[in-house]
Parts: C-alpha cells; structure tokens; sequence
C-alpha cells in the first residue's frame, strides 16, 4: 500500500477532469464561486438548513464498491473531523435514508467533490463525493468534505497576499 504522503496531492491524480474546477471542484451549471469570498451564489442550498441540536446533521452513504478496509478509512477519516470541527454530525448509513438529503461516497473518476450542497443531495442517488483509491486518506477525505460542506480554496483567494506571506 503506498503511505499516506504519497497521496497529499491528489489533484495531480485526477482522472476525469471534464467539469472540474481547481483540480478537484465539479461546479453545477447555475452555480457562480466567488474567489474572494469563497461563497456560492445565493440560490444555491447549503447543508445549514440541517441544523439539530446545534451540529450539522449530514446523512452518508458510502457506496458498497469499496472493500472493507477502505469502508473503515472513510469512516475513521469522518468520524475524525466530525470530533475536530464539533458542529458536524455524520450519520453514516447503509441504504438511502428516505426523504433525506445526502451525500454518497463513491468510486466516480478521480477524486471531486461539488462545492456546497448541490441539487442532486435531494436524488435517488444522492451528492457524489468521488473519493478513488489514490485518495483513499485521511487528509483527502477531510478535504472533499469540507468541500461538500461548503468550503473552498483558501490559495485560490484574490485577496489572499494580503493574509500570506511567503519565504523564498
């Protein structure tokens, strides 16, 4: 198996990149990213109106074509930021919880995910988070996530030499 290092640029990786924005972005049509702010336009839905008990409530499938190992990477990866950010809860199911929105883990192309909470979280089959075996880890899973969840490119910011500085 490689380590986990070898995996921390997964977006050199990708293997479909029709559609994809900033490596590992897929972008619905009617969807306009702000770089500034790294918002989505207003008509978009976030997973904010799944709000219980003060935590995010995410419903999860995660799509039988991984193996048990890899099933257990995922889960530890969710329940690990789930514990770090606090205001997340991950309900991992097995089938499709009815009358939810959700987000299916699956193998689709490469590693994607959409920005926010797309349209197709209310399908049958779900918001894909694409996560293929060379981004089967910790750090990659977090970060398609947190893109699912809504968060963007903090490099990618028009504004972001005012915050960074860099050492050559």
């Amino acid at each position: 198996t490689l380590r986990e290092r070898d995996h921390l640029d997964h977006h050199t990786r990708q293997a479909k990149w029709d559609g994809i924005y900033q490596g590992d972005l897929r972008l619905g049509s009617n969807v306009v990213y702000n770089n500034r702010t790294r918002r989505l336009n207003a008509d978009i839905k976030h997973w904010d109106n799944f709000v219980s008990n003060g935590y995010f409530r995410v419903f999860v499938v995660i799509d039988d074509g991984y193996s048990a190992a890899e099933t257990s990477i995922i889960e530890q990866a969710l329940k690990l930021l789930q514990y770090t950010g606090k205001t997340i809860k991950f309900q991992v199911k097995t089938s499709i919880p009815v009358g939810k929105d959700y987000i299916r883990i699956k193998k689709d192309g490469g590693c994607w995910s959409y920005l926010g909470r797309h349209e197709s979280a209310s399908d049958l089959e779900g918001q894909t988070v694409s996560i293929d075996s060379m981004c089967l880890n910790t750090r990659a899973i977090h970060h398609l996530m947190l893109h699912a969840l809504g968060f963007g490119h903090e490099q990618s910011r028009t504004d972001r030499d005012k915050y960074v500085t860099i050492n050559y």
